[in-house]
This record gives structure tokens, C-alpha cells and sequence, in this order.
């Protein structure tokens, strides 16, 4: 008798990847025994402004703008350019340079786009000619001109850039010359100069970010403190002053991201590393920060989160989803609970720097490097044509003889078919074949006798009639007996946590305890079956317990 379990899956975070990824050569999987949950696909699509994979290189940390004619316009770091900046816009069929591609002197880094009322087109970037420092661009003239000095900042900044109503650009970053708190300078019509007091928050700004409201007021959001906390400030016309109690969310948050609505209430979103890493967004009320709906709405471990709001001051979220598919999703609030707007995964690939713009009609359009088509950039927006398949759920199944997939469909029409396609690596899918639709709509299984790998991951391609085509939810089937195993419970723990060992191949190494500076804390001999590990004397925070087989397990400390 052979027993397998089905496997959802992620890998260990990618915010906590970053800062530990000198001790993990590797990536670790957490696997969670369950049984495959129905994966509920919208049929009403995502669809392509333009060609997918429109630049022509790799589109670094691509940034998107509207103009006031819902144009489309999007900035990146150009691979094909000795990541020099280029801008291209859509011109209602194809996408166009705005400008000669790589028009910046040197390399452009944390690049940010912005358009003014007259429809002028601005950048700021880290400027490598600059030593990394900001410098802010805009076309004028048929030509990209600078705005005031270049490297105008006193030390290397990632600049991020709003134009208010005034028409003055505002460029804010967190500053090397004041200990890293944040700073907001303004071009006064020659220079650039401080608005309000230079290195106005009261500690190191992490990742902070900016908006500005209809009336031009900035608004700031940045994380500060050792247990990253967020605080919002604003600038009054004489200084900075706290929107709301400083610190007001819990510890760990991360990636700030801040909008202000038409009616000039700001919402920030952010990543909670406190609930796995999860997206929450709160709003202030005129008194207090409060959630939007149900905190950590997106599920765990995501990532390039960016908030917009449109002009019924409905909130929307953009982020990239977990390892190993690394999908972009997008998210609304409705006014009583978050939903996803079209497909979940509607990239139908790994996605990285999602930005999010929103017209005057309420179409959002996303950008994102598009890995299916060598990190080039892909412009998406909602709203198009809807597919005619609805596809209502999507499982599988590790049996003896092979992993048998089946999905079902409420509503389809003839001549659309489901391509069935496999990855061993969440990222690279082949197709194995396809089933034509029977245009009636009803269940539909298939069985991949390939089980030449432990894990596997497929999704459906739904193609229509027309050729349109969408992507299912990557899911995973796990080979691997649940018994060879290492859990890891309570998290979060206090005094201690039990590490539960099955895999006897570890008994007897050294297991690794680090934090997020990367210092060891701690070691311990792996045993088989249960262990206790004293936790108490460690400060809270996050910690990787590196297995000596390359495994990382996440451990929250509270």
C-alpha cells in the first residue's frame, strides 16, 4: 500500500531570503498536509496592453504612470541599454519610446515615474554617473532634460517621486547624511531644497514611501524602530507633523505603501512579517489607523506589494505571490471584504516589481517583468474582453502509478481547450498535452504518468476560440513521504519550541540557529523524534534555523 500526500506549498520567504541569503545557498520548502482546496478562476481576464514582453531587454523594477488621458506610460532599468533608464508609452496599438532608449548618462537604479498636468512625463532614479545618487529627469522638448543638479542628494538614495497639483515635483528618500531618516526635497524652479526640516522622522526611515493628496499635500509612510513599526507624516505648510499615533501597527512591518484616496483619507499597505508575511492595509479615519477589512488578506509570503485608489475611493493591491510560482495578484476592497479582481496568479507567470495605476475610469493596468518572456516588461489591464471559462476548481493527486489532475468547469463554449502543463521547478512549465472543451462545461481529469520527480507543479493554459488565453493557479503534487519530515511548532514561539525530527538522515548534525543580522544565536544537536529548544532568552524577531541537508525553517519569536 502506498501512501502520498498532496502538497501545497512556499518557499521560505522572499523578504527574509533577502537579508539571510549569504547562509542559504539553497531554498527550502514548507510543506503542509492537506487535502487540495477548490481554486475558484474568474474567467473575466486580465488581457495584454500591447505585446507581452514589449522592451527589448530584461525591464528591471519596471514603474508605470497614467497621464490624464489614461495613457500608459513605464519606466525601467534597461537591459539591453547597460541599464541606462528608458521610458516607453502606449499609443493605442503598439508601445513607443518616449525618447531614445537609455537616454540617462549612466546606470539608472530605483527608478520612479510621474506626469504632470500637462501630460509631462518625469523619472527620478539612483544615478550611477552620480555615484548613486538622485537625480530627476523629465521630457520636455522632444528630449529627456534634467531637473535641477544631478545627484542632488547629499548620499546614495532611492529616490521616490510625486508631482503635486502645483505642478512642483517632490522627490523623498530616507538620507545617509541624517543617519538615515527620511527627507523630502522639492525643486523650487533652479534647485532642489529640503521642504520642512531635512531628516524629519525621528529614527532611520525604512523603506519609507510617499503620496500626495488632491489639495498637494505629501503625505509619508516609513517603517522605524527595532520592531519596524510604521508611522505616517505630513507636511502642514510650515513642518512634519504625525498623522495618527507613531508606531502604530504592530511590529514587524515591512515594505510601507502609501495612497491617498480623493477625499484626502490616506491608506497604507504593507507586508505583516508577523502573520507570514502576509498583505494588510489600514486607512486613517481622521482620529485613528484601522484595518481595511480582514487583516493578512492576501495569504502568506507576499511580496512587491504597491496600493492604489481609484476615484470611488475603492482600494487596490498589487503583489507577487510566493515561491516557487511567483505570481502577480490583485486584490480591491468592495466595502466589506477583499476580492480578487479577476484571476488570482493573472500574470500566468513569475512576476517581480508589480506597480499598479489606476484611470479615471477605475481600469487598473499593472507592469511587471514578465519572466515567460525573459523579464521583459508586460503591461496588463482589467476590463477587456471576458473569457468565455469559467473554471471553478483545479486539484490533484499523488496515486501509485502517477499524479492525476482534474478541474471543473460551470460555463465554457466550443472550440476553447485547457492545455495541461508541468514545471519541476514552480518557474519553467512544458506543455504534456491539451483537452478540448466540451462547451457545456463539467469535470475534466488527466493523469501524468511521469513520476520521475518527487515534486511536480501544473496549470492549466485556457485558450479560447480566439486565441485569448489565461492561466489557471499553479498547483503542486508532492511525492515525498510525509515521515521523512521536520516540523517545527509553536509559532509564534515564547520559551520554547519543539523541533520534531523524521528524517533520520539528520540525526546526530548540527543544526544552526541565526537572526536577521545573520549572527548566530544558537546550535543544537538534531535528534530523532522530539526535541525541546529553550527560546526565551532570545530577543523577539525572526529566526532561520539552517538543518545541515540545506533546510531553512522559519521560526517567529514573540
Amino acid at each position: 500500500m502506498h501512501n502520498f500526500t498532496l502538497f501545497y506549498a512556499t518557499f521560505a520567504d522572499q523578504n527574509f531570503n533577502r537579508i539571510m541569503k549569504r547562509f542559504f545557498s539553497g531554498i527550502a520548502i514548507y510543506a503542509i498536509c492537506c487535502t487540495a482546496s477548490p481554486v475558484s478562476v474568474n474567467a473575466q481576464s486580465w488581457a495584454t496592453v500591447g505585446s507581452v514582453g514589449f522592451s527589448s531587454g530584461v525591464a528591471s523594477n519596471p514603474c508605470i504612470a497614467l497621464n490624464n488621458s489614461g495613457v500608459p506610460y513605464v519606466a525601467f532599468k534597461d537591459g539591453s541599454n547597460n541599464d541606462k533608464a528608458t521610458v516607453a508609452k502606449f499609443n493605442g496599438s503598439t508601445w513607443e519610446l518616449v525618447g531614445i532608449a537609455g537616454f540617462s548618462a549612466g546606470l539608472a537604479d530605483n527608478i520612479a515615474i510621474a506626469i504632470d498636468a500637462s501630460g509631462k512625463p518625469y523619472i527620478a532614479y539612483s544615478d550611477g554617473n552620480a555615484g548613486g545618487k538622485a537625480t530627476v529627469m523629465k521630457f520636455e522638448g522632444g528630449a529627456w532634460v534634467n531637473v535641477g543638479n544631478t545627484g542632488f542628494s547629499a548620499n546614495m538614495a532611492k529616490p521616490k517621486l510625486k508631482i503635486g497639483s502645483n505642478g512642483i515635483p517632490y522627490v523623498l528618500y530616507d538620507d545617509a547624511a541624517y543617519n538615515y531618516k527620511a527627507t523630502v526635497m522639492q525643486y523650487n524652479g533652479t534647485s532642489w531644497v529640503a521642504l520642512g526640516t531635512p531628516g524629519f522622522s525621528a529614527g532611520a526611515a525604512e523603506t519609507p514611501d510617499m503620496a500626495i493628496d488632491n489639495s498637494g499635500t505629501p503625505y509619508v509612510v516609513y517603517g522605524e524602530g527595532a520592531m519596524s513599526q510604521l508611522t505616517v507624516k505630513k507636511y502642514n505648510g510650515s513642518s512634519w507633523t504625525t498623522v495618527g499615533a507613531s508606531g502604530f501597527t504592530g511590529m514587524a512591518a515591512y515594505f510601507p505603501q502609501i495612497a491617498v484616496g480623493s477625499t484626502g483619507t490616506p491608506y497604507i499597505a504593507y507586508v505583516d512579517g508577523m502573520m507570514n508575511y502576509s498583505a494588510t492595509v489600514m486607512k486613517y479615519n481622521g482620529t485613528s489607523w484601522g484595518n481595511v477589512g480582514a487583516p493578512n488578506f492576501s495569504g502568506l509570503n507576499a511580496d512587491d506589494i504597491q496600493i492604489a485608489v481609484d476615484g470611488n475611493t475603492t482600494p487596490y493591491v498589487v503583489y507577487r505571490g510566493p515561491a516557487p510560482a511567483y505570481t502577480g495578484s490583485v486584490k480591491k476592497y468592495n466595502g466589506t471584504a477583499w476580492v480578487s479582481v479577476g484571476p488570482d496568479d493573472f500574470s500566468g507567470g513569475a512576476s517581480t516589481g508589480g506597480k499598479i495605476a489606476i484611470n479615471s475610469s477605475g481600469v487598473p493596468y499593472v507592469v511587471f517583468a514578465d519572466r515567460n518572456n525573459s523579464y521583459k516588461a508586460t503591461v496588463m489591464s482589467f476590463g477587456g474582453t471576458p473569457l468565455a471559462i469559467n473554471l471553478v476548481d483545479f486539484n490533484a493527486d499523488a496515486t501509485p502509478n502517477g499524479n492525476r489532475l482534474r478541474w471543473t468547469a460551470a460555463v465554457e463554449t466550443a472550440g476553447a481547450q485547457y492545455g495541461i502543463e508541468r514545471s519541476v521547478n514552480g518557474s519553467d512549465f512544458v506543455a504534456l498535452d491539451t483537452r478540448a472543451a466540451s462547451g457545456k462545461g463539467g469535470a475534466y481529469a488527466y493523469d501524468d504518468r511521469d513520476i520521475r520527480h518527487n515534486l511536480a507543479y501544473y496549470r492549466l493554459k485556457i485558450t479560447e476560440a480566439n486565441n485569448s488565453y489565461t492561466y489557471s493557479k499553479t498547483i503542486m503534487v508532492s511525492r515525498i513521504r510525509s515521515n521523512d519530515a521536520v516540523t517545527l511548532y509553536p509559532v509564534p514561539a515564547a520559551q520554547y519550541c519543539i523541533v520534531d525530527n523524521h528524517n533520520t538522515a539528520l540525526n546526530g548534525t548540527t543544526a544552526k540557529v541565526y537572526n536577521l543580522s545573520g549572527q548566530e544565536v544558537a546550535s543544537f544537536m538534531m535528534k530523532e523524534g522530539k526535541q525541546e529548544i529553550a527560546t526565551g532568552q532570545w530577543m523577539p524577531g525572526v529566526y532561520a534555523i539552517r538543518l545541515a541537508d540545506g533546510t531553512a525553517l522559519r521560526l517567529l519569536k514573540k
